[in-house]
């Protein structure tokens, strides 16, 4: 939360492991989901080839918009109109 905006904060909440039903309430009722996947750093190359994400999953799943960075969403079929896409 320290990186988030002070102005932003309240608009975001950051869970650890929660429990499925928990999970499930709070995806149910979020706008969107953030996928934060970085194409230049090495362990994410798992996810470019053979791994999906969780959050991935949930957005699919939930059809719900997601915040991902452009390259990685080109891998995950996300779109500008599927997607807040940056650089």
């Amino acid at each position: 939360m320290d990186l988030i905006n002070k102005m932003f904060q309240k608009n975001f909440h950051c869970y650890g492991q929660v429990r499925y039903q928990t999970m499930y309430n709070i995806v149910k009722n979020t706008d969107f989901i953030i996928i934060n996947l970085f194409p230049n750093q090495k362990y994410y190359n798992l996810f470019k080839t053979y791994r999906a994400t969780g959050n991935t999953q949930l957005a699919y799943g939930f059809y719900k918009p997601v915040n991902i960075e452009e390259f990685i969403a080109n891998i995950y079929k996300f779109t500008n109109e599927t997607a807040i896409l940056y650089k």
